[in-house]
């Protein structure tokens, strides 16, 4: 018996990942069966159950809120990479989902010892990649 040339992968992941790539200019990477796993891997990634991948996700926090000490975007990735296991995961998906709408409160210390609380933003909203006719 010949496998089917339709899959998940051929009619699901590749379709959506090509759509990402040729709509949207994203990059897309697959990395199923390929991932090494660490902090020099192809995402980063410790282990398959890391769904966040805090290196480009670190990188973009930092891109978009320059200018701040490391303890800052340290509490920011923390904050969203957390999770509660007392949580339900209604109240985890809005937590998680407030924190990318709004931004991340963190307060951290300053050059001159002033502790400061401010809000970094997680996606630029602002500015629009590609054109799709919007």
């Amino acid at each position: 018996m010949t496998p089917s040339p339709y899959t998940e992968d051929s009619l699901v992941q590749q379709t959506t990942a090509d759509y990402l790539e040729q709509q949207l200019r994203w990059e897309s990477v697959y990395a199923c069966n390929r991932e090494d796993f660490g902090p020099e891997s192809i995402l980063g990634r410790k282990d398959d159950r890391e769904v966040v991948l805090t290196r480009m996700l670190r990188a973009k926090l930092t891109e978009l809120n320059p200018g701040l000490p490391d303890t800052a975007y340290d509490d920011a990735l923390r904050q969203i990479v957390t999770t509660t296991a007392t949580q339900t995961l209604l109240a985890t998906n809005l937590e998680k989902y407030t924190l990318f709408r709004d931004g991340v409160l963190v307060t951290f210390q300053y050059e001159k010892g002033e502790r400061l609380k401010q809000r970094l933003r997680v996606f630029d909203f602002d500015s629009r990649c590609g054109s799709h006719g919007n």
